[in-house]
């Protein structure tokens, strides 16, 4: 890691319009009475054992579900397996509500994305193959049937003909790809109904194929997108604009234009944002056409949406961090040039960026800049949402806000987990007691802030102003991730994908067209196939 460079800080107070800030929070703590409790982070839930067996219970303390063996969170709540014995089909599923879904009568639970479960009834085979091998037996077991299950809701059943392990699968908004092999397939849709796949020689496993000179079909339905006549809906898809990069037109899926004479390059969509490229600099665009930031930062957090706590993390490309709120706004800032690598909780586009330098970890923020305090370890990495953290301090841990309040106070030996919506916080004691803080308060208040600018450098130099970073070129050695990141190390610091290795770089024969790591199998500028 690069060494912390001294900074010189020139605070300058601004007369700035009301913004989002966090005022001190406060958490009710309470003891659960029961044993081996596990938090439900997505659904402020809990898992524990009581005199009767395991059971969901909510914040309240109120018990969601019968008692079982044992109960394992899914998916961080949303579902929950349950057994009473160990064997063959002895498995059940439970909604977020504690609720039975499916009896104890499956061998295995696919837990996919966007609440997808497939549930597999299991076969003893004989001979030496099979889908399953038993651990303890060595048995060897195949799928006979699987049960699809969408939001919570059984939908229906699928044959051995329809499914075996062999299958891949892929989610794409509400829609899932079974894909049998590289030609055969079926998408199924929130109603069961089975859609067939059209391909030549191949099934993509894309939401979106934009086609030469036709426009942009939505694969699952294979109706065309973004155009008039379009029944898709925001909420069906995990895409709802199409950015035209050719002309720079923004539209929505019935076509309406949204923007147009756009400059970039490229897009990203993430979640009701998009991530702007122009000249291998990076800016945030609302998915409505309105500019938040230009293109002026060699990097900006957030893999998956952005502005999920209500800030997001951007690089200069001197290496200051900064936080930006939802109106492009600069809220707080780091002098320290570093990279984004070096800070935890960058990438994951969190309102924390904590970088660790001399055994000790210093934590920036969204709202108060370098918290005053130093830190012995944080729980994992922060993420997106999140507007406390727990962190040790000394040999115990506690957890604090994003102004450096704790919340929590520092007197446990085990780090604490917390809901995604920063709710509930759940923590075990020495004694092995399980405590369950909540929240007493709302956590946000219209209350202004004052922003500040920064100015860094080596000790003993004359500070330099620290501007919006300025419009250098893409670097010449670096690669583009399957991701969409340009990236100039072995990995992607967006996704963790290593850096493949050297091929060479096949050219359109028509056009001089070159793809780069991933060869479409026509170009995109004259339509030309790929050999």
């Amino acid at each position: 890691m690069k060494k912390f460079l001294a900074a010189l800080l020139a605070v300058m107070l601004l007369a700035s319009m009301p913004l989002i800030s966090l005022a001190e929070v406060s958490y009710t703590a309470t003891n659960t009475n029961n044993r081996y409790a596990s938090l439900a982070k997505a659904t402020n839930c809990y898992t524990a054992r009581g005199d009767a067996g395991y059971q969901v219970f909510d914040a309240q303390h109120n018990a969601l579900s019968a008692a079982y063996g044992y109960i394992t969170i899914r998916n961080y709540g949303e579902y929950y397996e349950v057994a009473n014995e160990n064997g063959l089909n002895t498995l059940g599923l439970l909604n977020a509500q504690g609720q039975e879904i499916l009896p104890m009568a499956y061998g295995d639970f696919e837990f996919l994305d966007n609440s997808w479960v497939l549930a597999h009834e299991l076969v003893v085979v004989e001979g030496d193959v099979g889908e399953y091998t038993s651990s303890s037996t060595g048995e060897k077991y195949n799928v006979i049937r699987t049960d699809v299950v969408y939001n919570g809701k059984l939908l229906g059943s699928l044959t051995r003909d329809d499914y075996t392990k062999a299958c891949r699968t892929s989610v794409r908004g509400a829609y899932l790809l079974v894909k049998k092999s590289n030609t055969e397939g079926y998408w199924l849709d929130e109603q069961f109904n089975r859609l067939p796949v059209i391909s030549e020689d191949y099934i993509s496993t894309s939401e979106f194929e934009e086609i030469y000179k036709q426009g942009v079909m939505h694969s699952p339905t294979q109706q065309w997108a973004f155009t008039e006549g379009c029944t898709l809906t925001p909420a069906q898809v995990s895409q709802a604009v199409w950015f035209d990069s050719s002309k720079g037109n923004l539209f929505d899926l019935q076509g309406n234009l949204l923007a147009s004479g756009l400059p970039y390059e490229s897009v990203r969509y993430r979640g009701d944002y998009m991530l702007t490229r122009l000249h291998g600099l990076y800016g945030i665009m609302k998915n409505d056409g309105t500019v938040l930031v230009e293109p002026t930062y060699k990097e900006i957090g957030g893999y998956e949406e952005l502005f999920t706590s209500g800030y997001a993390a951007a690089m200069a490309e001197t290496g200051e961090l900064y936080f930006l709120d939802t109106t492009g706004a600069v809220t707080a800032a780091s002098p320290y040039q570093l990279t984004s690598n070096d800070y935890k909780g960058f990438s994951n586009g969190s309102a924390f960026a904590a970088v660790k330098n001399m055994g000790a970890y210093t934590i920036f923020t969204a709202t108060a800049g370098e918290l005053p305090e130093k830190y012995q370890d944080l729980a994992g990495t922060p993420q997106a949402g999140s507007t406390v953290i727990s962190v040790m301090k000394g040999d115990k841990w506690g957890v604090i806000d994003l102004a450096g309040n704790v919340v929590v106070p520092f007197e446990y030996d085990y780090n604490l987990d917390i809901s995604y919506d920063n709710s509930v916080i759940l923590g075990r004691d020495a004694n092995r007691d399980y405590i369950l803080y909540t929240l007493n308060q709302a956590e946000e208040t219209d209350a202004p802030y004052d922003r500040v600018e920064l100015m860094s450098g080596e000790i003993g130099e004359e500070p330099a102003a620290t501007e919006a970073p300025a419009e250098p070129a893409a670097p010449a050695d670096g690669w583009t991730c399957t991701c969409g990141s340009v990236n100039t190390g072995k990995f992607c610091p967006e996704c963790g994908t290593a850096k493949p290795a050297e091929v060479a770089e096949p050219a359109c024969a028509n056009c001089g067209y070159k793809p780069g790591a991933e060869i479409p199998k026509f170009c995109p500028e004259c339509g030309t196939k790929f050999e």
